[in-house]
């Protein structure tokens, strides 16, 4: 897992074909979704049903005639063997592949795994759908089809370059519209390193949120399913504001000298409080407490 961490990181902002080929050969891949099992003979559907639902087109925009041609398509791969302590992603070993053509998302031909991702980037449901994932993640749980498209259409003609996509998004209207503003929930690690960081990030910091991410619902690195964790709205609930509340006190009690809190709620609120909100923290005695009201306030818990 440490290794896919780094490798999303690396590619985050590269061309969608290059992250998908490496997602491909990722041992946490291959181990999870069953690749390295996946041999002509009997090839394995798991991964190439998650590459088409979850990582590339969605729902909708393939067969389950699909699905098997791809899994037989990417036959081949493996993780590595102890005679092999250097390698840090799968090997392709051609015994083990599928021989023969199959018919892919309506081409019929001999795939690999670099054309079974060009195959599926031809497809105009790609763009929409990273460009949706994307832009509900960074924008709004909201965002309309037209919006969406634009960006997607932008996306397909950068030859999925994400940075392209990325400034695309950032200097668009919409992001910086009334709707989007605050239209998104902090997650955990969000809440949690942004209050780090508002204090100054004290060095044992880490190990509280190591220790808060089951109880506030993302347990870093070991997420519920190969789909990652829910939507925004699934963070908050009465218990886990609880348990924000218990990571902030836990926090400010291991900071032994606190920054001043005078302006707080203008550095990391905005300024754009609501009456309740500029209340509890006209109540604050201290900058301890004051820091407390700030970071319990429901506007710190949105983005």
């Amino acid at each position: 897992m440490y290794w896919q961490n780094l490798t999303w990181r690396k590619m985050a902002l590269g061309d969608l074909r290059t992250m998908l080929y490496w997602a491909t050969q990722d041992l946490a891949m291959l181990r999870y979704l069953d690749l390295a099992v996946s041999t002509g003979r009997a090839p394995n559907e798991n991964y190439a049903r998650e590459l088409m639902e979850l990582f590339a087109l969605g729902v909708g925009n393939y067969t389950e005639d699909d699905v098997k041609a791809a899994a037989k398509a990417l036959a081949g791969w493996r993780l590595p063997m102890r005679t092999e302590p250097t390698a840090t992603v799968g090997i392709f070993d051609t015994r083990r592949a599928f021989t023969g053509s199959v018919t892919f998302l309506g081409k019929t031909a001999t795939f690999d795994t670099g054309a079974v991702i060009d195959q599926i980037l031809a497809q105009d449901a790609a763009a929409t759908f990273v460009t949706r994932e994307l832009a509900r993640y960074f924008v709004s749980p909201g965002v309309t089809d037209a919006y969406v498209a634009r960006l997607a259409d932008g996306y397909r003609r950068s030859k999925y370059d994400t940075k392209t996509l990325i400034r695309a998004m950032f200097m668009s209207p919409e992001f910086t519209s009334p709707e989007a503003y605050r239209a998104l929930i902090k997650s955990p690690t969000e809440f949690m390193v942004s209050t780090a960081k508002a204090l100054g990030a004290p060095s044992n910091t880490s190990q509280i949120i190591r220790g808060y991410g089951s109880l506030l619902g993302q347990n870093l690195f070991d997420p519920p399913s190969v789909a990652g964790w829910g939507d925004s709205a699934s963070w908050i609930s009465s218990n886990t504001m609880l348990q924000r509340a218990n990571y902030v006190s836990q926090v400010l009690g291991s900071v032994r000298q606190i920054p001043s809190a005078a302006k707080a709620h203008e550095r990391h609120l905005d300024g754009v409080l609501a009456p309740g909100t500029v209340q509890e923290i006209n109540n604050t005695r201290d900058d301890r407490s004051r820091w407390f009201a700030v970071f319990v306030s429901p506007e710190f818990q949105l983005k």
